[in-house]
């Protein structure tokens, strides 16, 4: 009788083992599964301001004069859900769009920009003067529904001379 009581008790501790594993299994793929989703679209992402950088910049090669551009970035709103910051890097000799999660900053997506940090192209730091009606910023945070209701999202570029910065940055809205 002791016997098959004790082997109750381990049978019973085996299933209740496979059931925590199993579903500790399944919440492991699906949150890994869930991230990879989301490097998805935050590539894209970054693929867009990237792309949008390079003709902001294409634009002021074409003229000889000094030029200050801007472009309001449409967001997706598929990843309100989660907030995000995006920045203009340079990591070694290169310039990188990364947009990444703020409670992840391993979850990112990435652009290389064409330029090199040795070319006549510079990310904003910090200096210079611009319009009243735009804030440039190292980067923007916080992306998320409140930010969106009363401002822009834009990424700039200002030729002076031979030189030539890119930025983010916030605009009050048009109306």
């Amino acid at each position: 009788m002791v016997s098959t009581t004790v082997t109750h008790i381990i049978g019973t501790v085996s299933l209740m083992l496979i059931f925590i594993s199993v579903g500790s299994y399944y919440s492991m793929s699906i949150a890994a599964f869930k991230n990879d989703v989301i490097v998805v679209q935050l590539s894209k992402i970054a693929n867009y301001i990237g792309s949008d950088i390079v003709d902001l910049v294409s634009l002021c090669y074409l003229g000889d004069e000094d030029q200050f551009l801007t472009k309001k970035i449409n967001l997706p709103a598929g990843l309100t859900a989660y907030g995000y910051n995006m920045t203009i890097e340079e990591v070694g000799q290169s310039l990188l769009v990364r947009v990444y999660l703020i409670s992840d900053s391993f979850i990112y997506g990435e652009y290389a920009l064409p330029w090199s940090t040795e070319s006549n192209i510079e990310v904003y730091d910090g200096s210079g003067t611009y319009p009243s009606n735009l804030t440039p910023r190292f980067a923007v945070d916080n992306l998320d529904v409140d930010i969106n209701l009363d401002v822009d999202i834009v990424i700039w570029c200002q030729k002076t001379g031979d030189q030539i910065t890119i930025g983010v940055g916030w605009r009050a809205q048009e109306r």
